[in-house]
């Protein structure tokens, strides 16, 4: 029902990701995650292409069975057009949003380990 992508050094809470992706309907193009805006340094490294706002994968995404099929016509075109842009995650969001499936942030998806996101709370 769902695809759920992170980097390498994610830290995820299986119950709590359960229990945030059972408030979705997969069968609806979802692409959920943390909220980020890429940093100013790749902003218009081709002239008239913005970054879009772009899940972190820090924090990892998760994308609906029907955000997968709705993508994947665009998956080829999306690779040529974007292979200039490095970050895997921008990249994703980049394609997602040629396809019409946009981000909806889930504030408990985090983009910091646990210990740093308790100290802050305090």
């Amino acid at each position: 029902e769902w695809a759920f992508l992170a980097d390498d050094d994610s830290f995820v809470i299986t119950s709590q990701l359960t229990a945030t992706l059972s408030r979705y309907d997969p069968s609806k193009p979802h692409y959920l995650g943390y909220a980020f805006l890429a940093a100013p340094h790749l902003e218009g490294v081709i002239k008239g292409k913005r970054q879009p706002k772009f899940a972190n994968g820090g924090a990892g995404l998760a994308l609906s069975r029907a955000g997968m099929a709705q993508v994947l016509p665009h998956l080829a075109a999306c690779e040529h057009a974007y292979k200039w842009n490095w970050p895997g995650d921008v990249r994703t969001a980049q394609c997602l949003l040629d396809a019409g499936v946009q981000l909806t942030w889930v504030r408990s998806f985090h983009s910091e380990s646990p210990p740093t996101i308790l100290e802050k709370a305090k």
